[in-house]
Parts: C-alpha cells; structure tokens; sequence
C-alpha cells in the first residue's frame, strides 16, 4: 500500500501475460531491446496487469480492471494467459467485495484494461461491479463500439454494451475530477480517447497513464508500443509528462512492469530512471 497524503493507493495484480516483444518495442531493433529484456522461443515477453485501487473520500476507485476470467479460446491462446484473474481475490485482499466498488476508471477498452468489468451469467455479458460508476472518455467508447481491421481484436463491443444497458456508464467529454485529488485527463496516443488519472492529496501526486508508460523500459522517448494508434501523441505525452513527474516528485503508476508496481522517475542527466517503491 502506498500512503498518498489522505488517499490510500494499492496495487492488484490481476494476472499476467506474453506479448509479441516486436508490438511491445515497435521500431526499436531486438539487439538493443533484448538488453532489457529476454524473449521466449516464440518471441514472446511476459507483463504483468497491474490494476490500481484508490480509496479517497471514503470512496473505492479502480483504475482498470485486467482481463478477467471472460475470455475467448483465441484470447487466451494469444495472451498466453492460462490463470484465472486474481482482480476478486486481490480485493477480498483489501476486505472489499465488487458491490464495495464505487467507480471503475478504464484508461481505455482493450480488453486486457476492461475486461475484469464484464463476467458471463447464463450466457449473457453482465457487469461485475454492479454500483461502481464506469469512467470512459467519449472518444474512446465511440472507437470501441465501432471497431475497425487493426481494432477489432482488443475491442469487444458485443459485452462492453454491458455496461451501458446496466446505467452505469459514465461518459467524460473534459478533463475533470471523479472525487476531490482524483482528476481524469485525456492524454490520447495509446488510442484516440485514451484516459490518464492524477491523484493528489497533501502535496503528494500520482499519475497513472496507461499503456503509454507500460514499463520502466518505455521511459524513453522512442520506445512506443507498435499498437498504439497514434505514436507521435504517445511520444508527446511522455516529452511533455517526464520533466513535471522529475521536478515535482510524483509517483508513477505502471500497468505492465513485472517489478516497478509504483515508481519515481529521476533523471541522471542522459536518461530517466526508475526508483522502485515499496506497495
């Protein structure tokens, strides 16, 4: 558990999978990324999925929710995910049930971020946190409900309408506060709609940006994952992101690192590096 001011901030994780390290590390060459990480014979990489809880105000705030246990045969076969999702277990952990949740914020609709929302009763996609508000950016449920050829894969539009028929979609066309310190922002890059969160409480302030700093690795500028469907905006995230994140001391929430969960950023005067912190 990380104290942030009056907030409390955990991480869960919720599973862990293998990606295809060429959509990881996008035009960076193998012989430089293989310096930080080894592939498997089939080029494949493990990451965590790191889900993020925040209590502040007396509210629960998940920020993402993994892939969950409502997957495809091919889903499963892709992500090299064999585990059941830890997201209910990891939050009876903390001594809360899904009805305790009182918002879940999705970064974005890929279904390794908003999976864990959806469970199959009779057949039928139901919502698994039945009083949490869902916190999407317009954008991004428009771009999820109609996907196109490079999207249709991590887009499941048939069991995210779920959370619309249930009333509990919450649409944000703005950057804005969800509570007091717990603030959305569209930082785009990943996806067109792609959320950031930044919570702040007594001078203390964490940032979790998804997919756009998914592992210590992709600090650096040109390390971009090759599903992002706008690079340059990921780029510009990060350019404009690193040096406020250095001088202001805040804390980085990481969804994908198998070992930095939260993390500070210094910089050594040639690159950023990441200093672990205890959760």
């Amino acid at each position: 558990m990380l104290k942030l001011g009056e907030f409390e901030v955990h991480c869960i994780v919720e599973n862990r999978f293998y990606l295809d390290a060429g959509s990881v590390y996008g035009i960076v060459p193998k012989t430089i990324w293989s310096k930080l990480q080894q592939a498997d014979d089939d080029n494949l990489l493990p990451f965590d999925i790191n889900v993020f809880l925040v209590r502040a105000h007396g509210k629960n705030i998940l920020l993402d929710s993994g892939l969950g246990d409502f997957l495809l045969d091919k889903q499963r076969k892709l992500y090299g995910c064999e585990q059941p999702s830890n997201l209910i277990p990891g939050l009876a952990a903390l001594g809360l049930l899904p009805n305790d949740i009182d918002y879940v914020v999705l970064s974005h609709l890929h279904w390794d971020h908003a999976g864990g929302c959806i469970k199959q009763v009779d057949g039928r996609p139901k919502v698994v946190f039945p009083n949490a508000r869902h916190v999407v950016h317009q954008d991004e449920w428009e771009d999820a409900n109609h996907p196109d050829e490079r999207t249709i894969g991590v887009y499941l539009p048939d069991r995210l309408r779920a959370i619309g028929d249930a009333g509990l979609l919450e649409l944000v066309f703005e950057d804005r506060e969800i509570v007091p310190g717990v603030k959305v922002v569209k930082i785009g890059g990943h996806t067109r709609g792609q959320l950031g969160v930044e919570v702040e409480s007594e001078g203390s302030k964490l940032i979790y940006y998804a997919d756009n700093f998914l592992s210590c690795h992709h600090l650096k500028i040109p390390y971009v994952s090759a599903a992002d469907l706008f690079p340059l905006e990921t780029q510009r995230c990060k350019r404009e992101a690193l040096p406020k994140i250095v001088d202001g001391g805040w804390y980085v929430a990481m969804d994908h690192d198998l070992e930095y969960k939260v993390t500070r950023v210094k910089f050594d005067g040639l690159k950023y590096i990441c200093e672990k912190v205890d959760t």
